[in-house]
């Protein structure tokens, strides 16, 4: 919900809302100075940049914001020498501060030339994804109350709760399955 929370706050903020997506290559993973390790984790991070584009547009269109007022691209802010390519330097950055990382990306736009504007300030997120990942994967029906209903039912429709249990591989480790 939060994550809603702050794309309507930007959407309400300007004409035209770009979305970005980190990490769009799933099968690439890469660490980014100051995030924390879970960021790049094959296991936080269980859906393809398809579906994550899908889920969030469908969770906009049912808060009720114009499909012609918003776009989602990728916003790979791990390898910052290549944003631009996806998200012109005129958008506004929006973001929210919650932890170090937030503090980072920051950092990181300002320094590529972005206006950001933080949205709001927060000691930590109530709901982390880390936190709903678990409830799915421990089949706790409680996570289905802390995530939109039109991301809820995407998420049931790929099979979530299948993907988010592991699979073990040679070597002792342990993957989700991706499509």
């Amino acid at each position: 919900m939060e994550h809603l929370e702050y794309l309507l706050a930007a959407a309400e903020r300007c004409d035209f809302l770009h979305v970005g997506i980190t990490q769009p290559d799933v099968d690439g993973l890469k660490p980014s100075s100051g995030a924390g390790s879970h960021r790049h984790d094959p296991a936080a991070n269980p859906l393809t940049y398809a579906e994550r584009k899908e889920l969030v547009t469908r969770v906009l269109l049912a808060a009720g914001i114009d499909r012609t007022t918003f776009a989602v691209h990728p916003f790979p802010i791990e390898q910052p020498e290549v944003l631009a390519r996806f998200i012109p330097f005129t958008v506004t950055a929006f973001t929210t501060i919650c932890d170090d990382w937030n503090v980072r990306k920051i950092e990181v736009l300002r320094s590529l030339g972005y206006n950001v504007q933080v949205l709001f300030r927060r000691d930590r997120q109530r709901i982390t994804g880390s936190a709903v990942r678990h409830l799915i994967r421990t089949g706790d029906e409680a996570w289905t109350t802390l995530v939109p209903a039109a991301c809820r039912d995407y998420l049931i429709s790929l099979g979530i709760a299948a993907r988010l249990q592991p699979v073990a591989v040679p070597g002792g480790t342990a993957h989700v399955r991706l499509p």
